[in-house]
């Protein structure tokens, strides 16, 4: 008798994407390996490939994997030994009109348009994907946490 979840066991897969214009380093050829299928990727999965160095964007769940470059290092701090150091401690002070709010998982004019703007932004004219709200996995969707930053009329999510 076996205690495994009767549902069907879905594979993971990784792929390399093809080389393109690095958004980090000018000059620079960038790549990326991503998880696929989405549907199969769970917190709990999700989890396991955060500490591989995976990141999500929308659907989509990958981490750097270019040929010849080993710039982007993904960074887990143990939060509860860190100790910020002068140049911390003054953008903190700088920042303490940042606002953290558990927000309903919704669409919103103002994120799309703050999202479109920095896409924009970082990849000028680049055709970047439409991720919105609705495009979060349902396993996400007990909490969707929302980090906003009022400031000269700005608001950071």
């Amino acid at each position: 008798m076996s205690h495994r979840d009767a549902g069907p066991a879905v594979a993971i897969h990784f792929y390399a994407t093809a080389p393109y214009t690095c958004s980090y380093l000018d000059g620079r050829q960038a790549r990326s390996q991503v998880a696929i299928p989405a549907e199969a990727i769970d917190a709990a999965v999700y989890s396991q490939l955060v500490r591989l160095g995976f990141r999500r964007s929308g659907l989509y769940t990958y981490r750097p994997y270019c040929d010849s470059c080993q710039a982007c290092v993904p960074v887990r701090l143990p939060v509860a030994s860190f100790t910020p150091n002068r140049s911390q401690r003054r953008s903190w002070k700088r920042l303490q009109a940042m606002e953290v709010r558990l927000l309903p998982l919704q669409f919103r004019q103002d994120h799309y348009q703050l999202y479109r703007d920095y896409q924009q932004s970082r990849m000028p004219g680049a055709a970047w994907p439409r991720i919105m709200c609705s495009s979060i996995p349902s396993s996400f969707s007990k909490a969707a946490w929302t980090a906003c930053w009022r400031s000269s009329g700005w608001m950071v999510c």
